[in-house]
């Protein structure tokens, strides 16, 4: 089995995000012990030295899964493609001059997507309409994933609000379809899922993911007199 993590994060830069990607991973691996996990990423070697064990997919460039032991030392090279090497439009041509905003670069699924059985989208930042290129983002590797057949589901996610008509249309016709969305709060998500036609028995909150790590490091100390 191969599982596909996207944080959407593809530089390893946000600690946050990064501590969020530790948990997730963590929590698949309890799940699917066996399972081959990889990571959408632009940066090989530091997940390799971030996230022993699991293997790099770059999200730029020939966009697959690699084929040996030595993902970390891959160079990527050519132009992105979609799947089966096709590019795939995922709606940010018709958010062009229609958000307030600078325009969402135009971007293809890479091809691990469709060479993978589960694609989790997970320790992203707010999905909302002040965020449209990480909406589109999210959804176009979702909807990747959707239509090659695959399996998919979001892990420690904030919604809203998300209003924007065209926005909101996309979202509506893709998130209803995941396996399961678990949410970091408990009041703005869940609404905002439900005005998306979310089903409320797909939506679970977990609290942020990054917060784990804290309570797993934390010290006991016996305070100053």
């Amino acid at each position: 089995m191969r599982i596909l993590v996207d944080s959407g994060e593809h530089q390893l830069v946000d600690k946050g995000r990064i501590a969020r990607i530790e948990i997730t991973l963590a929590r698949l691996r309890e799940l699917w012990p066996d399972a081959e996990i990889g990571l959408l990423t632009d940066q090989l070697t530091q997940a390799n030295l971030f996230f022993p064990g699991v293997t790099p997919v770059p999200y730029s460039g020939p966009g697959g899964w690699p084929d040996g032991v030595h993902a970390g030392l891959l160079k990527m090279q050519g132009p992105e493609l979609g799947l089966d090497g096709t590019p795939l439009a995922l709606g940010a041509q018709s958010l062009r001059g229609s958000i307030d905003t600078d325009p969402p670069a135009l971007r293809t699924a890479p091809r691990g997507v469709a060479d993978a059985d589960l694609i989790v989208s997970a320790a992203r930042g707010d999905l909302s309409d002040l965020t449209p290129e990480e909406v589109d983002q999210t959804l176009g590797i979702l909807e990747a994933a959707l239509r090659a057949g695959r399996r998919a589901a979001m892990f420690g996610q904030a919604f809203g609000p998300l209003e924007h008509p065209e926005l909101a249309s996309r979202a509506a016709a893709i998130l209803p379809r995941l396996e399961m969305i678990t949410v970091r709060e408990g009041v703005r998500s869940p609404r905002t899922l439900g005005l998306l036609g979310v089903p409320a028995d797909r939506i679970t909150m977990t609290g942020d993911d990054a917060f784990e790590l804290v309570a797993e490091n934390r010290v006991e100390s016996e305070g100053l007199d």
